[in-house]
């Protein structure tokens, strides 16, 4: 037998106390009744039919109530039962844009912790599923792989930074291909892919890797962060306070633009949906309602274990002291008279 609330336990102290008081009150209460009357007589009349024996039964059914009644509370459970439980969902990579030109202030307090806000939301209020990260710049890693743990999900996410992908650039092509190695190993039947980036792609071929994913029936939703007129991308020390601002090999400083045009490209190629975070609250409700609307496949089944709970038994019990507490008569009378007493109660 096990408790699933042992701590409850402690209220049995509690118990002794209230029994204390009880023990007092018994006994003080015949010294109360001779302060009503000095005559004997009178006295006698008042206390003939009252059992001290019986009082103290009845008070002794009290306490047993209340230790049942927290021993249900405790939730005993004794016996087990397995139970079937398969997962169904959506398998959701999420590629974020962890290159310089994510450090841009166009939007606040920058683009990619206000990404990395978005995708929290997103991860946090998605109903079923697994779900990955692939980080990338220059080249594209794999920071969580496919997993049902949410929590673990936002762990990583939270952990992401400019300094994630090494490798220095933007290279989205690479994060399509990394998700589509991923969906490849796992042999995924629904697949999605979100790609949050500012759009500016410096290496690969972004159509071809987006024609590639659609062949193996992955769905892109992109989402492109920063404004079309863009601003320069600032420098960092290592509190976050910006030193200057990355320029070209000409001396020129660099401006980095949302680039619209392809990513709404590349969600049209795979039957996707391209979303927009600029300043101001950006809803990611919309594309939650998308996912979780999509045809889903079990991909797991589990075996549960449940403890069995039993708290009824000793509930059951403790009302039946509670019955015995409020109908025991503490007048002097047989046992068989008492048994008499609570068996017409019953009949009416």
């Amino acid at each position: 037998m096990r408790f699933e609330h042992f701590n409850v336990l402690y209220y049995m102290f509690l118990l002794i106390p209230f029994a204390i008081f009880l023990f007092f009150a018994v006994k003080n209460r015949s010294k109360r009744i001779k302060l009503i009357s000095r005559n004997p007589h009178v006295l006698d009349e008042i206390l003939k039919n009252f059992s001290k024996s019986k009082r103290i039964l009845k008070y002794f059914f009290l306490i047993l109530f209340f230790i049942f009644s927290i021993f249900s509370l405790m939730m005993p459970q004794w016996g087990t039962e397995v139970s079937r439980v398969a997962r169904k969902g959506v398998d959701v990579i999420i590629c974020l844009d962890t290159s310089m030109s994510m450090n841009t202030r166009d939007v606040t307090p920058s683009r990619l912790e206000r990404a990395k806000l978005v995708l929290s939301d997103l991860i946090s209020n998605l109903e079923s599923g697994r779900i990955g990260i692939i980080s990338f710049a220059g080249d594209a890693y794999v920071q969580c792989p496919l997993t049902v743990d949410r929590n673990a999900a936002n762990i990583f996410l939270n952990i992401l930074s400019v300094n994630s992908a090494p490798v220095p650039g933007t290279n989205i092509p690479s994060a399509i291909y990394k998700g589509i190695e991923i969906f490849r190993k796992r042999n995924s039947k629904y697949k999605v892919l979100i790609l949050l980036t500012d759009g500016e792609n410096l290496e690969g071929d972004v159509v071809k890797a987006a024609k590639e994913a659609k062949k193996e029936g992955i769905k892109i939703f992109t989402i492109g962060i920063g404004t079309p007129s863009g601003e320069p991308i600032p420098i960092l020390d290592k509190s976050g306070n910006v030193i200057s601002y990355k320029k070209d090999s000409s001396g020129n400083v660099v401006v980095s633009r949302l680039d619209e045009r392809t990513l709404t490209e590349v969600a049209n190629i795979t039957g996707g949906k391209y979303f927009r975070i600029t300043g101001g609250t950006f809803n990611i409700s919309p594309l939650n309602k998308i996912l979780d609307s999509m045809e889903k496949e079990e991909f797991e089944e589990r075996q549960i274990i449940r403890h069995i709970n039993r708290f009824q038994y000793p509930l059951l019990i403790a009302f039946f002291f509670l019955f015995l507490y409020v109908f025991t008569s503490e007048r002097k009378n047989s046992l068989r008279e008492l048994f008499e007493e609570i068996k017409g109660v019953v009949k009416r």
